[in-house]
């Protein structure tokens, strides 16, 4: 029987549903702590107003560790088993989210400092989930499916973070924010460990039409390091420093106005509720967002 393009590609993301499944309980885990921000505030300091700054800096420290902790993750897959590493951070991060479930609310700086913490470390953990992903995929998915691959993989993350904005949200509303972390948590552990279960560690370089041959043999391995030379000529190159100084500002400016937005619709005098602005971000993201990654991805791997 001969196979069809299309049967490849069917067999190629059946092949990693569990890791689909893992990059959209990250994305529910992440974005309901965002969306949770201003309820938090009220829950950590009832009767007060909004503490901008503490949860300011929640946020940005839960962001900034992330990127920090990416360099640091870099390093770690070069050496170390790629399925594993994502499997620890699958491990801990659910450790994280059902501490984060065990919060003693109304303890003031108390309740957000113990917060803060396991916030902390969920954003370092977050750091290597994207580098570990992207170098797994560089060695499991054939070139021409790849951008299809993180197409799918995008769509995924972005539907379940959509998901996540509602049923946070609705949670909320319900009294019941406690089981959001917890099943958060539990989800993380659970198909974490399913992707280690159903994901072999490929060999580095098999996907490589110049190495494809000489990997067949077992006993020959690919262990290219970078040394600095090679960092200054590709990660540093002038062109890969623009698209890092734009990314910044991007993020600034967009991460500004998500955390603008949400305390001036959900606080005093609009107090829109959790649940209306999951479906807000929901509404306006499915009609964008999901369709027009999927298209780019398609364009993308048919004129690379």
């Amino acid at each position: 029987m001969v196979n069809t393009d299309s049967d490849s590609k069917i067999r190629i993301f059946r092949s990693y549903w569990a890791l689909y499944f893992l990059t959209g309980c990250f994305s529910i885990a992440f974005s309901g702590i965002y969306i949770l921000i201003v309820p938090l505030s009220s829950l950590f300091w009832p009767g007060e107003s909004y503490h901008a700054l503490e949860m300011g800096i929640l946020i940005s420290t839960m962001f900034l560790s992330n990127s920090l902790a990416g360099l640091v993750f870099g390093r770690l897959i070069d050496k170390y088993s790629r399925t594993k590493i994502l499997f620890s951070i699958s491990i801990v991060r659910g450790i994280c989210m059902i501490m984060l479930s065990l919060t003693i609310i109304g303890k003031g700086i108390s309740s957000w400092s113990y917060f803060y913490i396991f916030t902390s470390i969920i954003g370092v953990s977050a750091g290597g989930n994207y580098p570990t992903i992207a170098s797994l995929s560089d060695d499991m998915i054939p070139l021409n499916y790849r951008s299809r691959f993180f197409g799918i993989r995008n769509i995924v993350r972005s539907a379940f973070q959509l998901i996540g904005f509602v049923i946070t949200g609705y949670l909320i509303e319900l009294g019941l924010w406690r089981l959001f972390f917890l099943l958060s948590g539990l989800s993380l552990i659970l198909i974490g460990s399913l992707m280690y279960l159903t994901i072999s560690e490929p060999k580095r370089g098999e996907q490589r039409k110049e190495l494809y041959k000489v990997l067949e043999e077992n006993s020959i391995n690919y262990d290219y390091q970078l040394n600095s030379k090679m960092v200054r000529k590709t990660i540093l190159s002038k062109t890969n420093l623009v698209a890092l100084i734009e990314g910044i500002f991007t993020s600034l400016f967009m991460g500004s106005l998500t955390i603008l937005f949400l305390p001036y619709i959900q606080t005093d005098p609009h107090n829109f509720s959790p649940f209306v602005t999951g479906l807000f971000f929901a509404l306006f993201g499915l009609t964008g967002g999901l369709v027009l990654k999927l298209l780019f991805a398609k364009l993308s791997d048919k004129y690379s």
